[in-house]
């Protein structure tokens, strides 16, 4: 089989998210880790959520490096939160 990116162009299209897909399912089969590991990706999500984070409320944040929670900041910390339906709270 070949590799998945030989088959796409990688870039900003549809077919980086293909490729990406592709990658991830190779790796279900085959016992390798993917090109973006899963630790790469929560880093990445997480930056951008704390960016987007900063931008609405119009402030820098301050934020606890072993775990990415924002501190002394509820408005910010705010969208981290959810309410639930009564009987919906997750048990964890």
């Amino acid at each position: 089989m070949r590799d998945a990116a030989e088959i796409f162009v990688k870039g900003n299209s549809p077919a980086d998210i293909v490729v990406q897909m592709v990658d991830f399912l190779v790796s279900i089969r085959e016992p390798r880790t993917p090109d973006a590991g899963i630790e790469e990706g929560h880093k990445s999500a997480l930056h951008c959520r704390l960016g987007n984070f900063s931008f609405r409320t119009g402030r820098s944040l301050h934020c606890d490096p072993h775990n990415g929670h924002i501190l002394q900041d509820e408005e910010a910390m705010r969208p981290w939160t959810r309410e639930y339906r009564p009987g919906r709270e997750p048990n964890a």
